[in-house]
């Protein structure tokens, strides 16, 4: 077979370059391309060849076709170039046909309606369906990348969705302009939609809002319902977070049988903004009682009201017992009046320690043979007035360090402030104002650095 498809081949070449103006002016023939021997193509004298000449090279495995190219003079390169051994000059031999093993098995495939020609690593064959698609990398289990795909029959910005019975795509009511997701037919009619900046609303058909969830201006995280809430379990609220009440907004909840208005929250907080003021809030007879009994422990308890902007009135209430009624202003400044418990609460130390906010009100005491320190806390506009009182029982020096460049009444900057003497006491008091921790009182010796 694969003789009689060279046979073809030669005939054909034959009368095609027969049949050009340019007509080679020898044939020659040749069984191997190179080695200067009897029967090779560089083995042909050059003075034999005039340009347009045309040799066919017969091997036990290939066909191969060469045309000389009086003037060419380029490098030999096997099986591209030949040059003749002798007399070659510019003459070289360039192939312009090949016929090997693999032609052949080509010339004998079927011609079936849906083949495709493929080479598989050894040979060529004919593939069909999605053999074919797997060899191309459009089969079932490939994953062809597109730099666009355009789907017709889909509304612009509709997610599209298969439909049943291989119908094709189909419009989904899912819409999105490659930022915000949506749920309806187009943006008009949406009825869910998640937005880029954290907001998921749900809608009416009106296209009135329901719900929302997201961040408000504050960057603060809600849950906005228009209308009533009645879930159909628990509702939890983690801890640290908050819950919010609107302008004039009413809020309530009954779970005994009495029907009084009791809540308990763990770890929670409460926040009541109404416009108007809070008129009510517990049993129906307008006491305005509220009741709050922590599950586990905290450290201070707020209940303030929410003024002009930045502005703030309240109560604090400490987990030692203190209270504190404060007011800050519009630009941060705090005013307070403090109601300290019978007693404070002592924290004593044997190394040092870095005191934070957590300490305000208390007696630290060191009790060291060691010179130890008490690092002061870094402190601004809201730890306006915080007091601290330091004892030391031990034998070792006693230090405390200011921070941040304060001052401890008349030190350097961040000055430090120390005693030696046993039994030394000195309550500090910090005065945003001056950034400074103040001597309120002192029994023994202490030295300002």
């Amino acid at each position: 077979m694969f003789k009689r498809f060279l046979l073809f081949i030669l005939i054909s070449l034959m009368l095609a370059i027969g049949s050009h103006a340019y007509a080679a002016t020898n044939f020659f023939g040749a069984i191997t391309l190179t080695g200067g021997t009897s029967g090779a193509l560089d083995d042909i004298d050059g003075d034999d060849l005039a340009n347009a000449d045309i040799c066919y090279v017969v091997t036990s495995t290939d066909f191969y076709v060469y045309y000389l190219n009086a003037t060419s003079g380029a490098g030999e390169s096997s099986p591209d170039i030949i040059s003749p051994d002798d007399n070659a000059g510019n003459k070289r031999w360039e192939l312009i046909f090949l016929g090997d093993a693999e032609m052949a098995d080509m010339a004998q495939l079927a011609v079936t309606d849906g083949n495709f020609i493929v080479g598989n690593g050894t040979t060529w064959v004919a593939e069909s369906g999605n053999t074919a698609r797997t060899s191309l990398g459009l089969g079932t289990g490939n994953s062809p990348t597109f730099v666009t795909n355009n789907l017709t029959g889909i509304t612009d910005y509709n997610i599209p969705y298969m439909q049943p019975a291989g119908a094709g795509f189909g419009d989904s009511p899912l819409w999105t302009d490659g930022t915000d997701v949506e749920l309806g037919a187009d943006d008009s009619t949406k009825h869910f939609d998640v937005h880029s900046a954290g907001t998921i609303k749900m809608r009416d058909a009106s296209d009135d809002t329901l719900v929302t969830i997201g961040p408000v201006a504050d960057g603060t995280t809600i849950l906005g319902i228009t209308g009533s809430l009645n879930p159909s379990g628990d509702v939890y609220i983690a801890d640290d977070k908050k819950i919010y009440l609107g302008s004039d907004q009413d809020f309530s909840m009954e779970y005994d049988e009495d029907g009084n208005d009791n809540a308990s929250f763990d770890g929670a907080d409460i926040n009541f903004n109404p416009t108007a003021g809070l008129s009510q809030f517990g049993t129906a007879s307008g006491v305005g009682q509220v009741n709050i009994t922590p599950a586990t422990a905290i450290d201070a308890l707020f209940i303030k009201t929410q003024e002009a902007a930045g502005a703030t009135d309240g109560i604090k209430i400490t987990d030692s017992g203190d209270a504190e009624i404060f007011a800050v202003d519009s630009d941060g400044n705090v005013e307070a009046t403090s109601f300290t418990a019978d007693h404070m609460v002592v924290s004593t130390k044997t190394d040092s320690y870095v005191v934070t906010s957590a300490d305000f009100g208390k007696s630290l005491r060191m009790n060291s043979a060691d010179d130890k320190s008490f690092t002061l806390p870094s402190v601004g506009t809201s730890e306006d007035g915080a007091r601290l009182t330091f004892i030391k029982q031990g034998a070792g020096k006693m230090t405390m360090i200011a921070v941040d460049t304060d001052y401890i009444d008349d030190s350097s900057a961040t000055g430090t402030i120390y005693t030696i003497t046993n039994y030394a006491t000195v309550t500090l008091e910090y005065v945003h104002g001056m950034t400074r921790w103040v001597i309120i009182s002192a029994s023994g010796t202490f030295t300002l650095t």
